[in-house]
């Protein structure tokens, strides 16, 4: 399935938005305290994730378009290591999958390590416990080798239960991760290293909706792409990763536009 113009316009737009704000995330990671980095460096570390995983997607997507084909056999750079096959490309499109796949695993565990760190005081919860075995789950099926990558590989209206599979601990540890970020505000004590402006908690329910909507998008493409038009498809990618964005864009303000209340006693005197 090759990537339609728009698709590839909106995906210029998206990385470049998303680089934008990584660079921003890092620059602000030199001018806070080491107690506030221990926990903001995950909410950077996981859109840097993010980005570098889609940035290795676009560039099959690329390739895939300039050619004109998105053929079905595995490539990551000529890595062949689930095919006996060479490659047509340098870089296919069900590699580009696979490497978005890796990252965007690690960004719901960062995810998780952001909550552990900022209103835990870096203990592991049972369920952040519960996200390290499915995480392994997760991992360890994105290299089972008869993974089906593309669903327009399989015969039509047929469902791609390997993506079912890799995706199902995925999906479990992701709202994991969310249920957990969306009742943090509630674990903060006065033994947290930064004390908060409770205004961050409605930022905080920002990024959660954002989360839900890109899981609910995400789904529709997993569990009903053998089922939707082409175009649909695509669209609910672009729906999902405009909530990605809003997500970032709302982590990066949370963490350092809002003034935390020593700063605003601060400013008040």
């Amino acid at each position: 399935m090759v990537i339609p113009l728009y698709g590839l316009i909106f995906f210029i737009c998206y990385l470049s938005i998303i680089w934008f704000f990584n660079a921003l995330f890092i620059r602000g990671l030199r001018s806070i305290t080491d107690a506030k980095k221990k926990y903001v460096k995950w909410f950077a570390l996981s859109n840097v994730f993010l980005a570098s995983g889609d940035s290795v997607l676009f560039l099959s997507l690329l390739i895939s378009f300039v050619q004109g084909e998105a053929p079905c056999d595995f490539s990551v750079f000529y890595l062949t290591f689930f095919s006996s096959l060479p490659s047509k490309q340098l870089l296919t499109v069900p590699g580009g999958i696979f490497a978005t796949s890796v990252t965007m695993s690690f960004y719901y565990l960062f995810l998780g390590f952001y909550v552990r760190d900022k209103f835990k005081n870096g203990k592991n919860s049972p369920i952040m416990l519960a996200i390290y075995v499915l995480f392994a789950a997760r991992i360890i099926l994105l290299f089972y080798p008869h993974n089906i990558w593309l669903a327009s590989c399989l015969p039509e209206h047929t469902p791609n239960y390997s993506a079912w599979l890799r995706n199902a601990p995925f999906f479990v540890y992701g709202m994991l991760s969310i249920v957990m970020l969306a009742s943090s505000p509630r674990f903060a004590t006065a033994k947290s290293p930064i004390p908060e402006n409770p205004e961050i908690s409605k930022y905080i329910n920002l990024i959660v909706i954002s989360l839900i909507c890109s899981f609910f998008f995400y789904g529709l493409d997993i569990f009903f792409s053998h089922t939707l038009p082409e175009m649909v498809i695509w669209m609910t990618y672009i729906l999902k990763t405009i909530a990605y964005i809003v997500a970032a864009i709302t982590m990066w303000y949370a963490e350092f536009k809002i003034p935390t209340p020593e700063k605003q006693h601060i400013w008040r005197d």
